[in-house]
């Protein structure tokens, strides 16, 4: 299919498909004799799924994380879902404001920004500081001292293994029994397994 009958079946425009295209969202097929691009029924697909996420209201750079499957669908939506209901109480905030000066029946003159800015600013100061203290709960060790006891872990396995190894080749003329090597290195894939966890789940964390 040529762009113009890609357009028409997915009523997205032409810029926005080459940037989509240039964002690395959309790789349709070269044709080998001229270099045309040539669109196939899977590339309509993802750009209807682009539009549908896109009227969502996600962002381009999320749905490229999405397509490398660097972040699940579920993940983005449930951080639209928590953008839309802070605009939404920011809308009802304006919407307060905007009754408050007809109902006073303010002009220009008269009209104190200061004031009236900083109606809206301290509630949203108050659900920030409850937002924090909110993720910032937890009964379990943070994560920034686990991550330091886990590397202090690592560290004391490779120092026991470089000393014992020492021992065996100064008293033993002989490298260090694989048996033994295994029963350090089991302990140590561990704590690394636990550590690559541990930054995944920081990174779900903070990726809000």
């Amino acid at each position: 299919m040529t762009i113009r009958e890609i357009e028409e079946q997915t009523g997205i425009r032409k810029a926005n498909i080459r940037y989509y295209e240039e964002q690395g969202l959309l790789k349709p097929e070269r044709n080998s004799e001229n270099n045309y691009r040539n669109y196939r029924q899977k590339d309509v697909e993802i750009l209807k799924k682009i539009r549908f996420l896109r009227m969502m209201g996600i962002s381009v750079q999320d749905i490229r994380r999405l397509q490398k499957k660097e972040v699940s669908l579920s993940a983005l939506i449930q951080k639209r879902e928590i953008e839309l209901k802070e605009e939404q109480i920011h809308i009802e905030e304006l919407l307060g404001l905007c009754g408050k000066i007809r109902s006073q029946s303010i002009e220009l003159e008269s009209l104190n920004p200061d004031s009236l800015q900083a109606e809206i600013e301290k509630p949203n100061a108050l659900r920030l500081a409850k937002r924090v203290q909110k993720t910032d709960r937890s009964p379990f060790v943070p994560l920034e001292k686990m991550d330091w006891i886990l590397t202090r872990g690592l560290q004391a396995i490779g120092t026991s293994f470089l000393l014992i190894s020492c021992w065996f080749r100064l008293y033993w003329n002989r490298h260090i029994p694989l048996s033994l090597s295994g029963f350090l290195l089991v302990p140590a894939i561990v704590l690394l397994l636990w550590k690559w966890l541990l930054h995944r789940r920081a990174e779900k964390e903070t990726s809000f």
